[in-house]
């Protein structure tokens, strides 16, 4: 019997006979799906099972994968969209946050809380659970909604918790975020001075109905590959910022696809992320040498940031030209108008929306006070307005004074300690970790401060967070360093 079982061909003695099973299943389903013209259900079924199986052979890889479908996962809902029939609620983005709770769900089950961080999380993590079922928000299927924009991307931080290991972190910026930031950024730039390509019109052409923000006088702000144009800001800047924190710790191999990714965080025209981006770049050039901040040093830098801000202002002034005059140039013009009409006129009302994104900020805070258990998970969210949310409050576009809104005071506390002591970690991981991994990730977080966590921006709070959970990266004997 032994001399029979050695001579068998190895894959057959390796063979796993329900896997096979299970696959031959499939095929006939996505099949059957096929002839039916259920084209949204065969992409989810198709993208859903290749990421499964390869977290099911190789968890570190299906995770980086994982990740990267977030990022490219706005095309190809439009793609998808574009050969189909649009669907009211789109399977495409159950994927990632069920693939994220079958990883976390586990870990959380048997998770033993060592840090200020971990515990800081997971108090946050069970008040949106409870905000789920908030009844001011309207019905359950709008906190469910809101349960997608807000409790998958923790579910990330426990997955960065036990598999986020310093080589892990390394791989994902330099396989993951780099090389497909670079890309969004290239496709950003022929959207801006080529135009769109015919699923992405006809996105547009549905999206602008709502979304208003895409528009950018009578033309229409690059995405990319993102969800949203703001997405993409955000995606393309913490690429650049970590490429500045890559530069600084003496690793300059990226800096030849820098150029391109500032022009794209340039043209998408977020006054907001430029400010952030020198902010960033203030912090990391005396953290190069020294992770220490001191008081001293402390006011130093914001010193620094303020005179590059000041110089910034008084640049841009003498370019930006009236809101009137952008409305019937080319898609670059009206957004390098629009940034250097903001920049330069900072407390103009005809130029920048700082005041009305002030006054929303302090009005989120305040809500926190007004209404202390919270308005609801889903009531900040555009799915939760589709879904016939009851109350009538937009986002502030900041992450903090969200939480305000949606979870009351006791949510908006927790969220505050998470930052606070999300960045006491990044210092301690910067002394214990090479400045090549610690210092992008700082760069990162502090690039992306205020949006850690904005609804909708499914891939930058996915990936956020999971950085975050790398901090306190609990390493498993059994699994080893990836």
């Amino acid at each position: 019997m032994r001399s029979i079982s050695v001579s068998r061909p190895q894959y057959l003695r390796n063979a796993n006979i329900p896997l096979w099973i299970c696959g031959l299943l499939l095929s006939q389903f996505l099949v059957l799906l096929a002839i039916r013209g259920q084209i949204n259900l065969l992409f989810t079924a198709v993208i859903a099972g290749v990421l499964l199986l390869a977290i099911l052979f190789d968890k570190p890889s299906g995770i980086l994968l994982t990740l990267g479908y977030l990022i490219v996962m706005g095309d190809i809902r439009r793609i998808v969209s574009f050969i189909s029939e649009p669907a009211r609620f789109d399977l495409l983005l159950l994927i990632a946050p069920v693939i994220a709770a079958l990883l976390a769900v586990p870990i959380l089950v048997n998770v033993r809380l060592r840090d200020s961080l971990s515990k800081a999380v997971l108090a946050l993590f069970a008040i949106m659970v409870l905000e789920v079922f908030n009844p001011l928000q309207g019905g359950l299927a709008v906190g469910l909604a809101g349960a997608i924009f807000y409790i998958a991307p923790l579910f990330w931080f426990w997955i960065g918790r036990r598999y986020g290991s310093p080589m892990l972190i390394e791989r994902l910026l330099n396989t993951v975020i780099l090389p497909l930031a670079c890309l969004a950024a290239v496709l950003g730039l022929a959207q801006t001075y080529i135009g769109f390509l015919p699923w992405e019109d006809a996105w547009i052409d549905i999206a602008s109905r709502t979304y208003v923000a895409l528009h950018l006088g009578t033309s229409i702000r690059a995405f990319g590959f993102s969800v949203s144009a703001a997405e993409y800001a955000t995606m393309i800047a913490f690429a650049t910022a970590a490429i500045c924190g890559k530069f600084l710790a003496g690793k300059r191999i990226w800096v030849i696809v820098f150029p391109v990714l500032f022009a794209g965080v340039v043209l998408a025209s977020g006054r907001s992320v430029i400010i952030k981006l020198i902010a960033t770049v203030a912090l990391l050039w005396p953290l190069r040498k020294n992770p220490k901040i001191t008081p001293l040093l402390a006011l130093r830098l914001a010193g620094f940031a303020v005179s590059g801000l000041v110089a910034l202002s008084l640049f841009a002034s003498h370019f930006g030209s009236t809101p009137q005059s952008s409305k019937s140039v080319s898609a670059a013009t009206a957004a390098l108008n629009h940034l250097a009409g903001g920049l330069g006129h900072p407390l103009d009302q005809r130029y920048s929306t700082a005041g009305l994104h002030g006054n929303m900020i302090a009005y989120g805070f305040k809500a926190g006070f007004t209404s202390p258990i919270g308005r609801g998970l889903g009531s900040t969210t555009l799915a939760g307005a589709k879904l016939g949310s009851d109350v009538n409050q937009a986002s502030s576009e900041v992450d903090v004074s969200d939480m305000f809104i949606m979870l009351g005071l006791p949510g908006g506390i927790a969220y505050l300690c998470v930052l606070f002591l999300t960045f006491g970690r990044a210092f301690t991981y910067l002394r214990t970790v090479p400045t090549t991994i610690s210092l992008p990730v700082l760069a990162i977080l502090f690039c992306t401060i205020g949006s850690w966590l904005i609804g909708g921006q499914y891939s930058t709070s996915s990936i956020v967070f999971f950085m975050i959970g790398g901090l306190v990266y609990q390493r498993d004997p059994g699994l080893g360093d990836f």
